[in-house]
């Protein structure tokens, strides 16, 4: 992995532009515990600012509720409104 600029750092946060394997992508590491779905929308409207793929790094694992979510929409075909 090749670091290609920093766009942005605080103490809950470092948002690095990378390069892995030839493709640029957005690299947003949490220095906390537990990320949530807030976390992770934050972290794809960054990417999508730059209109790139994104990775996260944090130092533990997404909250249960997180991990619920992902489980319910691996197998959701569509949501349709009537």
């Amino acid at each position: 992995i090749e670091i290609s600029d920093i766009l942005g750092f605080s103490k809950e946060n470092l948002i690095l532009k990378i390069i892995n394997k030839q493709e640029e992508k957005i690299l947003i590491a949490f220095n906390k515990k537990r990320i949530t779905e807030e976390d992770i929308v934050k972290a794809y409207k960054k990417s999508q600012e730059h209109n790139l793929k994104y990775s996260i790094l944090s130092m533990g694992e997404p909250a249960k509720k997180t991990i619920n979510l992902f489980e319910a929409m691996k197998n959701l075909d569509s949501i349709n409104k009537i």
